[in-house]
Parts: C-alpha cells; structure tokens; sequence
C-alpha cells in the first residue's frame, strides 16, 4: 500500500471542521469549492488544510486528497477495528445544495444575493 494509506489511522485525531474539509478533499475539491460550501474564507480553508497535513504527517495536498478518497470510500481502512472507525460516504451534492439553500434563502444573513436567489419565496 502507498505511505498515505498508513496513516488512516490518525484521522480521528482530526476535528469535526478538519474532518469535513478531509472529506471534501476526497472530492478532489478546489479551496474556493470548500470555502463556499463551508461558509469559510479560502485563508481559512487553507489554514485547515495544513492542519491536516502537520496531523496526518502528510507532504502535499494530493497525498491528502488520495488519503481522503481512501477513507471516505473504505478503499484503504485504517488497521485495527477499521470498519467501525471509517467515515460512511457522504452524498456531498445533496449537502452541499442544502448548506447553500439554507444559507442563501435566510433573509438577514447579508448572503441572500446569490445565484439562486429568488425573492419571490421570501414575500
């Protein structure tokens, strides 16, 4: 097995925001994609990112993002009681449109000038 798949087994170390930017890796997403599905700035994104790397013992981004894949699809599951530590798959369409929806639609948040806005479901 490749060296990024040994260290699966330190992904619980990763907190609930790190581990949802891990798992947008695994979707080969770009900073800009993760900031706005997070609602983060990209410094923010980026911050994480190497947060992850320093606590995964990981050099680059893309070991992190094949690492990630490995984790999220159980390609490669961290040794010990692997199955019951694996992330489950996450639909991230669906969660990433209803993060955007909910956010957007809010009326008072400063962030309902989106794409998809439609001020006629708000009056």
């Amino acid at each position: 097995m490749p060296d990024w798949t040994q260290v699966l087994h330190r992904v619980p170390s990763l907190t609930s925001r790190e581990l949802e930017v891990f798992e947008l890796l695994a979707y080969g997403s770009t900073n800009a994609e993760i900031s706005e599905h997070l609602v983060v700035t990209e410094r923010t994104v980026r911050a994480h990112t190497g947060s992850i790397l320093s606590k995964l013992g990981l050099r680059s981004r893309l070991t992190a993002s094949l690492a990630a894949f490995a984790y999220t699809q159980k390609v490669a599951l961290p040794p010990g009681n692997a199955e019951a530590s694996a992330s489950p798959k996450m639909d991230l369409r669906k969660k990433d449109l209803t993060r955007k929806q909910e956010y957007r639609h809010r009326p008072g948040t400063g962030r309902d000038q989106g794409p998809d806005f439609d001020p006629s479901a708000h009056f």
